[in-house]
């Protein structure tokens, strides 16, 4: 990771995800619209990221959502209601499964989709 430079407005963006594991850029807005911008919460972003405390997850084509760097599962969005719930997947077997002499795996991102046990 890199030397992280510490700032305010950072270290607010970063502690909404003590309470909630993914935020979409909207819902951080609005948490945090008393303390900063719209264009400020999108550039604290893109460098929480280029930073490697957060990664981007693109869910929806269009919509990007964000979470600590540190979680490592997938997510399942629901079909019918649109919740998305975080899903445990052995990682290295996926690496085992991709890799190849031509293919190295750094890291998988799965967005699996259907239908959750509430619409079920």
């Amino acid at each position: 990771m890199n030397e992280i430079r510490h700032s305010k407005r950072r270290d607010l963006i970063v502690k909404l995800f003590e309470k909630e594991h993914l935020l979409s850029a909207q819902e951080i807005v609005e948490k945090v619209k008393s303390q900063m911008d719209r264009a400020t919460v999108y550039r604290n972003l893109s460098k929480l990221v280029e930073m490697g405390i957060l990664k981007e997850i693109a869910i929806e084509k269009g919509f990007s959502n964000y979470e600590l760097s540190t979680n490592h599962h997938q997510h399942f969005k629901c079909d019918n209601c649109d919740k998305i719930l975080a899903v445990e997947i052995d990682e290295d077997k996926i690496k085992k499964m991709v890799s190849t002499d031509k293919l190295k795996v750094n890291s998988i991102q799965l967005n699996i989709t259907g239908i959750c046990e509430d619409c079920n």
